[in-house]
């Protein structure tokens, strides 16, 4: 099994973030289609790229077809999934217009808050994407692109149902149409505790004692835990927008912050000093003016 994400970027409210979703809209406008709203386009080219490794590894020559072979009668190749992601807190539709000011990226630190904080329902959509009746190939442009003009308009449906559901329920909005699926605590549970087993074994096994074991899992949850809490508190966007699940995150958020905020104040301090001669002017000609009028 293979997961992409092709987007390939999260467009956080910030300059970078502003700038690569206008590009996304003026890429489908080349393409002669409706501007995406909710979703970036797909890097298909680098998708492309994958397919044809998968074909043909290394034995590819410049001048191949990057399309890949789909047959429905012996599916060798797999089957290929489109899943759309919808996050919802308070019934609103978290990932909404990619240019509205109250979207929000839902990362791990939004997910895990919703433990003791509101809860984060997630709605899962998934179709097989669709290959024309007859065709043995399949075209990675073309398809992905068809496949985000889905996503947009599931986006834009849903949004517009939670809409109609916060207008006509005073209780929790949910959406209709989709299986609900409980977390199995208790399996959860059982699993996390096997691992513990088998990790303690292998510290046994070379020599470490259970105390070694507790004292290093509870210093690296401690420290990986206030980092991220930092990191969340100071950062410009969100988690998933940096690199790295480990306390690495928090340090670098924090210092891209530190940045922002420097090159802000060195920024404002420059424009002060270049208006205070205009403004002592202004100043002096409305003094002059008042004193005309008193007179």
């Amino acid at each position: 099994m293979i997961f992409l994400s092709p987007e390939g970027m999260v467009a956080d409210h910030n300059e970078a973030g502003r700038k690569y979703i206008e590009d996304c809209q003026q890429f489908c406008t080349s393409q002669g289609m409706q501007p995406f709203e909710y979703v970036l386009t797909p890097r298909y080219k680098g998708t492309a790229c994958l397919l044809q490794q998968l074909r043909c590894g290394n034995e590819c020559d410049d001048d191949y077809d990057a399309t890949i072979n789909v047959d429905d009668d012996d599916n060798e190749d797999g089957v290929l999934l489109s899943v759309v992601l919808l996050f919802v807190r308070d019934g609103k539709l978290m990932n909404c217009k990619l240019l509205e000011p109250t979207r929000e990226v839902a990362d791990i630190y939004d997910l895990l808050d919703g433990i003791t904080g509101n809860t984060i329902d997630v709605y899962i959509i998934v179709r097989r994407i669709p290959v024309a009746q007859g065709s043995n190939t399949f075209d990675a442009k073309k398809a992905l692109m068809a496949e985000y003009v889905w996503k947009d308009a599931v986006c834009a449906e849903y949004e517009a149902k939670l809409q109609k559901e916060r207008e006509s329920s005073i209780h929790d909005v949910t959406l209709p149409g989709f299986t609900q699926l409980h977390v199995p605590a208790s399996r959860l549970l059982c699993s996390v505790g096997g691992h513990l087993v088998l990790i303690s074994a292998l510290c046994w096994s070379i020599g470490l004692t259970a105390a070694h074991v507790m004292k290093m899992f509870s210093t690296m949850v401690a420290c990986m835990a206030v980092l991220h809490y930092i990191g969340a508190q100071l950062g410009p966007g969100s988690m998933e927008s940096i690199p790295f699940e480990t306390a690495i995150k928090g340090m670098v958020m924090g210092g891209i912050k530190f940045k922002e905020s420097f090159s802000q104040k060195k920024r404002q301090s420059s424009e002060k000093e270049d208006m205070e001669p205009c403004l002592k002017d202004v100043h002096d000609g409305e003094d002059v003016e008042l004193v005309a009028e008193v007179q």
